[in-house]
């Protein structure tokens, strides 16, 4: 193409306009953030791709960088996080699903049909603390688990396969 060519084409078409930049994350809300990207601020950028919460949540930590983009075509008016390089919180939420990372407290939770990750391993802790076996006779070796630990055991067991299959 000659270059008058483009340059119509340009004229015609107005200025590129950038729908990605690189912004630092300065205050955090909710559902939403305030970036800095050069000397602008913009509020309201939104941490879903929408303005209806979704089923996962990435959020930034405070002073990281992310990638925002911008919806309006250049007038910056609804803007997206897109990608985040430091994490404060990550949150699934799936039909009866939910895992949660969050960085700041350093916890990590792991929800699967009302059971969570956390209960099974306490409920493992108590079964071991309380762990008893039958003994057959006085210095002879220790039997099979009394009944009612079996029933515990089974419990767990099955809670286990729920939230790990």
């Amino acid at each position: 193409m000659s270059q008058n060519v483009k340059d119509i084409i340009r004229a015609i078409a107005g200025p590129a306009t950038d729908n990605l930049f690189v912004a630092k994350v300065v205050m955090l809300d909710e559902n939403t953030c305030t970036v800095e990207s050069g000397d602008m601020l913009y509020s309201d950028v939104q941490l879903f791709s929408s303005n209806v919460p979704g089923n996962l949540l990435i959020k930034p930590a405070l002073n990281s960088r992310v990638l925002v983009a911008d919806l309006s075509n250049g007038l910056r008016r609804r803007l997206c996080l897109i990608k985040v390089d430091e994490v404060q919180l990550i949150e699934l939420k799936q039909d009866k699903l939910q895992f949660t990372i969050d960085a700041q407290s350093g916890t990590l939770q792991l929800n699967a049909q009302g059971v969570s990750l956390g209960k099974i391993l306490a409920e493992l802790m108590q079964l071991l603390r309380q762990f008893k076996v039958n003994v057959l006779a006085p210095n002879a070796p220790s039997g099979p688990p009394t009944p009612d630990v079996v029933t515990k055991l089974i419990e767990l067991e099955q809670n286990i396969k729920t939230l790990l299959p």
